[in-house]
């Protein structure tokens, strides 16, 4: 009976490696002067990604459509394609990472439902996240904070709950 917990332990807190594939939501804050008034609910995303022991690397695309809190008719929506690294720590859940990517920015303002400015543009960025994951065999939900630097001053953080399936 012993041996049967032990396994069962095992299983439920150490994901050794394999292929990840998983879906995100969450909200965005931005942080800069520029985007302070900008956030965004839902912004949400997907990630295919590879576990090695304690390593993670992942394939990420993240799209948020925000608003200003004071004119709801200037909009910046950013589509962002990340590749990232985290470490997980193992049997506790914990993890750290870091990413790059590049941000396809496009800002909006519209007057009577009319666009009279618009602009799209390739940004450079890199995030900075830490979270938890309930290590479960081939279903594995987390939570996780984020903060995103994208260049010209559109930084931002972000609150993110998803599910990864193992296989």
């Amino acid at each position: 009976m012993k041996k049967i917990i032990y396994l069962l332990l095992l299983l439920f807190t150490i994901n050794t490696s394999g292929f990840e594939i998983g879906v995100k939501a969450g909200y965005m804050k931005g942080v800069t002067d520029e985007f302070k008034d900008y956030s965004a609910l839902p912004a949400f995303g997907f990630d295919l990604g590879m576990s090695f022991a304690i390593i993670k690397i992942s394939g990420e695309f993240i799209y948020l459509s925000s608003k200003h809190k004071d004119y709801s008719d200037f909009k910046i929506n950013d589509t962002a394609l990340n590749l990232n690294g985290a470490v997980k720590i193992p049997m506790v859940g914990l993890y750290g990472g870091v990413g790059i990517g590049i941000h396809f920015v496009k800002s909006k303002a519209t007057l009577f439902g009319i666009t009279v400015e618009s602009d799209t543009e390739s940004k450079a960025g890199f995030n900075i996240f830490a979270g938890y994951e309930l290590p479960l065999p081939l279903i594995s939900p987390y939570l996780e904070l984020r903060y995103v630097n994208v260049k010209d001053n559109l930084s931002h953080f972000m609150i993110l709950a998803g599910i990864n399936l193992g296989f």
